[in-house]
């Protein structure tokens, strides 16, 4: 009995103040709880609101709409996503930033956010930088270590090149020596 009385007043109204109420009445789903269509609203939870390139992202719409004949659609960067859409819109792969627009269509009307995903610039450059100082360092190590193994080594032979000139020299002058007694 309660909503008669409150069609009947907006029937009254519109007609005393000159508006064919088909034009403005809305659906009775409409007015839950005594709520008007400014109470309604869309909000979009992104997580997170800014990512690192070539990561992903989550953004959830939100609303508090009557949940009969509702059809939610996605635009990303001003290009309408295709095909069926549910409350969660998963980005992956993300390379700049991106403006996210979720629209609800309902028997209460059209409503909608739009929320930003900034991108942050990875460290990817300074990884490859230290990568690439490291590698220099561990060569130039080696070839330090090397180097050094190779002048003791090389200092092993030439001492052991003069003991081999050396005996060669007392050999022969023992031989000399043999040779005189003769």
């Amino acid at each position: 009995m309660g909503e008669f009385k409150v069609t009947l007043l907006i029937v009254c109204i519109h007609l005393y103040s000159g508006i064919k109420a088909y034009e403005t009445c809305m659906p009775t789903e409409c007015l839950i709880c005594d709520r008007n269509v400014s109470d309604f609203n869309v909000t979009l939870n992104a997580s997170p609101n800014t990512v690192q390139k070539w990561k992903e992202a989550t953004v959830i719409c939100v609303h508090n709409l009557p949940l009969e004949n509702i059809s939610i659609s996605w635009v990303v960067n001003k290009n309408v996503m295709e095909g069926d859409h549910d409350k969660t819109l998963q980005i992956v792969e993300i390379t700049e930033e991106k403006e996210i627009t979720c629209n609800i269509s309902s028997i209460c009307g059209n409503f909608f956010n739009t929320t930003t995903i900034t991108v942050e610039d990875s460290n990817d450059l300074v990884v490859i930088i230290i990568c690439v100082v490291a590698a220099f360092v561990l060569l130039a190590s080696f070839a330090i270590v090397m180097r050094l193994i190779q002048s003791k080594g090389q200092a092993h032979r030439e001492t052991r090149r003069r003991q081999r000139e050396q005996n060669i020299q007392n050999i022969h002058s023992t031989a000399t020596t043999a040779t005189n007694y003769w």
